[in-house]
């Protein structure tokens, strides 16, 4: 016999009114975007986090949840880099809240054909797609779009700027975990300059009261001045940090990206682990309820050693669970279930 999916109506989000300048200038407009985590009130963020917990505290083991609070809208996924994590918790994400999620071949687009995004755009304006979830090697793709298009628009990643929804989820999760994130220690290790997960998870880690400490290879970490924020933020080596740190957040060596600027240098993986990387003779020396996080993909040997990825202090699986009830709450908002 098959058991009917739990009743979820107790979950709809319930609209209030906004009171900060951010959320009233969105009232004005009527699609709103998600492109950094600049676009969220603090408000916005606690709703977000609220709304992702009591999604998540509603699954059940099998995951055959259905919330419908997004029937009737089409969302559609345009991905123009690879991606796992993100791109299958996203729709999954719009599968679950009712909605209908087409995803764009890319490749077989008449992006190919030299068409513009935005026309791109435009055409699924025309057939009814009112959320583009969006994935870009472009530092500049949205410059022109947001405002100008009848559909809202996320940010799954774009160029080495921004990916708003991953930098939610490593602070919800880091919550979970910790109650708060006042004068917490979060050090940041690997190559930050390449990385929009570091970029967003700056601003919003920042936001919520963190002590940020960035830790890599001198070429691989912004100056001061490229830093989103100026206080609460230093840079400094992982072994001098490891000792006062409260999490610890591994970022890929972004090959891909350093090959585009010709400026790939020769580091074996294994270099690379025992001179930047996080060993576990490195977290060995950490304190007892530190706790170790990343992104993903991980790539095992560099940027972390491979036994460390399953410890028990590894947040990594649940950053994966929790992208999804984070990924809900953000459409959610985007529609304005979430006000």
């Amino acid at each position: 016999m098959t058991e009917c999916p739990p009743d979820l109506g107790h979950l709809t989000a319930r609209p209030v009114v906004a009171e900060s300048p951010l959320a009233e200038r969105d009232s004005l407009q009527h699609f709103r975007n998600l492109v950094d985590v600049d676009a969220l009130s603090s408000r916005d963020i606690d709703r977000i986090f609220q709304r992702a917990s009591a999604l998540r505290a509603a699954s059940t083991p099998l995951g055959n949840m259905s919330v419908q609070t997004l029937r009737g809208h089409i969302v559609g996924m345009l991905f123009f880099e690879p991606s796992t994590r993100t791109r299958l918790s996203f729709e999954l994400a719009a599968q679950r809240l009712g909605a209908v999620s087409i995803p764009l071949e890319v490749s077989r687009s008449s992006i190919e054909k030299a068409e513009t995004l935005y026309d791109t755009l435009q055409t699924l304006v025309a057939l009814g797609v009112t959320i583009a979830v969006i994935r870009h090697t472009d530092n500049q793709v949205y410059e022109g779009l947001c405002g100008r298009l009848d559909l809202s628009i996320l940010n799954a990643g774009h160029g080495v700027i921004a990916h708003p929804t991953q930098a939610l989820l490593d602070a919800f999760t880091l919550q979970q975990r910790m109650g708060t994130l006042d004068k917490k220690v979060i050090v940041l290790c690997g190559d930050i300059r390449h990385s929009r997960v570091a970029r967003s998870n700056i601003k919003l880690l920042h936001r919520l009261g963190a002590e940020l400490v960035l830790t890599g290879p001198p070429q691989l970490l912004p100056s001061k001045s490229e830093l989103p924020v100026q206080n609460n933020i230093r840079i400094a080596s992982l072994d001098e940090v490891i000792p006062f740190a409260d999490a610890i957040m591994c970022l890929r060596v972004q090959h891909e990206r350093h090959q585009r600027e010709g400026t790939d240098r020769a580091m074996s993986a294994q270099e690379y682990l025992l001179d930047y990387g996080l060993t576990a003779q490195r977290f060995a020396k950490a304190r007892p309820e530190c706790v170790l996080l990343h992104p993903g993909p991980v790539n095992r040997g560099t940027e972390v050693e491979a036994s460390l990825v399953e410890h028990a202090r590894s947040l990594i699986v649940e950053q994966v669970r929790n992208g999804l009830y984070i990924r809900m709450a953000a459409l959610e908002w985007l529609a304005k279930v979430i006000l």
